[in-house]
């Protein structure tokens, strides 16, 4: 069975992992989302384009 989602984290809660994840990985996830969907919105332009008129 494969995964439902693209990312996992674990971590335990007495090893500071939730103040990474608050601090670091949760800005990354935010400007990869920005990244993610600003691709999508050219690629849909693209393929907009591509179609016959």
């Amino acid at each position: 069975m494969g995964y439902e989602y693209d990312v996992f984290l674990s971590y335990t809660r007495q090893g500071g992992g939730d103040v990474w994840v608050r601090e670091h990985f949760y800005r990354a996830l935010r400007e990869w989302n920005a990244v993610a969907r600003a691709g999508s919105r050219l690629l849909r332009r693209q393929l907009d384009a591509l179609e016959p008129k």
